[in-house]
């Protein structure tokens, strides 16, 4: 769950293990609302940092947010 509500994965830069990962249907993952979506297939596994950019937040200050998802995926 995001912290912050999005209106697509696009609003997003995901990286797992500090790989980026593609947004959009079919590719690494999808967003809506505070739900961040992988694939049954994609999901980050057990153990790797998994963080995330707010797009849209960096857009008005001069910093970029970033948040640490933690728990099991």
């Amino acid at each position: 769950t995001l912290n912050k509500a999005v209106a697509s994965e696009y609003d997003l830069e995901v990286f797992v293990g500090n790989v980026r990962q593609e947004p959009g249907s079919g590719k690494s993952y999808t967003a809506s609302g505070t739900t961040l979506e992988f694939g049954s297939n994609n999901a980050p596994p057990s153990g790797v940092n998994l963080n995330v950019i707010f797009k849209n937040l960096s857009q008005f200050s001069n910093k970029t947010w970033k948040f640490r998802l933690t728990g099991k995926f």
